[in-house]
């Protein structure tokens, strides 16, 4: 089974940091989102930066934390944001059959989508 893959650009990203942060923490943040991609392992940027937005829910210091779990392993960042149903559940019953798999796989993207496309905070 294949999941689907969040397609972010850096204009999304500019956007969500417009959509879910104050003016004022904006320079915050965009420090600690251009603190992620430097190293030649921290892959896919873009999408990692939204999953890191979608993570903190517009609060400066769970973006913090986001960044650098990130930083360790880019994977958590994204199934923290794009998962997030999934790996709560494959974590308390991993043994879920395919079809229990699917309809999270299925929620989640619904989630992520809602969020993505909010038009106000």
């Amino acid at each position: 089974m294949s999941q689907p893959v969040a397609s972010v650009t850096a204009a999304d990203v500019e956007r969500l940091v417009s959509r879910d942060f104050e003016p004022a923490e904006q320079p915050t943040v965009w420090a600690l989102l251009r603190s992620y991609g430097v190293e030649s392992y921290e892959r896919e940027v873009d999408r990692v930066r939204a999953a890191l937005l979608r993570v903190a829910d517009g609060r400066v210091e769970a973006l913090r934390e986001a960044v650098r779990v990130a930083k360790e392993d880019y994977r958590d960042a994204l199934v923290m944001a794009e998962y997030p149903l999934f790996w709560k559940r494959t974590a308390e019953m991993p043994d879920l059959g395919e079809h229990e798999r699917a309809e999270l796989h299925a929620a989640d993207r619904r989630a992520y989508e809602v969020w993505f496309h909010r038009t106000g905070p």
